[in-house]
């Protein structure tokens, strides 16, 4: 299936939001409602990651009070937040709108897509192994494995521990661990929904960088989309994994804006 530049675009940015409102469904704290023009999710722990508000769809007649409305939410609770505004997020004064109530633009997130025609087996660096996540035993590994990878404080790593291993395991849900000479060091996790494949939750602990694991790890969620039958994958890219991502062959067809608030 071929889609256009604009369709592309779109398919990225709603499989990021998308995955968000899976991953933060999955956590037993959540608060999450669906609106006609918003979602607004919580899970009532203090980092900006775990509260937002998603696909807002405002008029300029309505944008004040809809937005002061969701911020008194977590501003209420003292919550950090994030809200993402979408290349379809309206209207266009959004962003610059969520500046004056204090919200500060900290993170552009390339959405990227490739399509899998591109993606052959290769082999794997030296002592690396890839084993795909069957049972919950090896999906807590799985789960310790990329956190671990992403790095933070105790607390913020418990809460994600919980929220992704909350996400279950399950056909639409394909986990791989990645081991360096026996030992654990990265993650990916295919995600399926919506008639998209994306990859989700690469992680690559800092002592195994630089030695094409994260490259691998990536490759085998693409190559198990492939063997699936979907025609491209999606990614969300951080500063580390663009560069990655773009030397794979993903190119970057939108961005979705992170604007984080905090009441500290």
């Amino acid at each position: 299936m071929k889609l256009s530049k604009e369709e592309m675009a779109r398919a990225c940015a709603e499989s990021l939001l998308d995955c968000l409102t899976l991953v933060h469904s999955s956590s037993p704290r959540r608060i999450l409602w669906h609106e006609p023009d918003m979602t607004l999710f919580s899970t009532g722990a203090p980092s900006y990651f775990q509260n937002g508000v998603l696909k807002a769809r405002f008029t300029s007649k309505n944008m004040a009070i809809r937005t002061k409305r969701a911020l008194e939410y977590f501003k209420r609770r003292r919550l950090p937040m994030a809200w993402m505004v979408d290349p379809w997020s309206t209207p266009t004064g959004l962003g610059r709108f969520l500046q004056d109530q204090g919200l500060t633009l900290e993170w552009e997130i390339p959405c990227m897509a490739m399509y899998l025609k591109r993606v052959k087996q290769e082999s794997l660096p030296t002592g690396f192994t890839i084993c795909p996540v069957n049972d919950l035993r090896s999906l807590r590994t799985c789960v310790a494995t990329a956190v671990k990878g992403f790095g933070g404080g105790k607390f913020e790593n418990d809460q994600f521990r919980e929220i992704y291993f909350g996400l279950g395991l399950g056909p639409t849900k394909r986990w791989f661990t990645g081991f360096l000479d026996g030992e654990a060091v990265a993650s990916s996790l295919l995600l399926l929904q919506g008639g998209l494949a994306t990859v989700w939750l690469v992680a690559t602990q800092k002592k195994a960088r630089g030695r094409g694991i994260g490259t691998a790890i990536t490759r085998e969620a693409l190559l198990m989309a492939k063997k699936l039958g979907y025609d491209f994958a999606i990614i969300q890219a951080g500063e580390m994994g663009f560069p990655v991502y773009k030397k794979m062959g993903f190119v970057e067809y939108s961005k979705v804006k992170r604007y984080c608030w905090n009441p500290d």
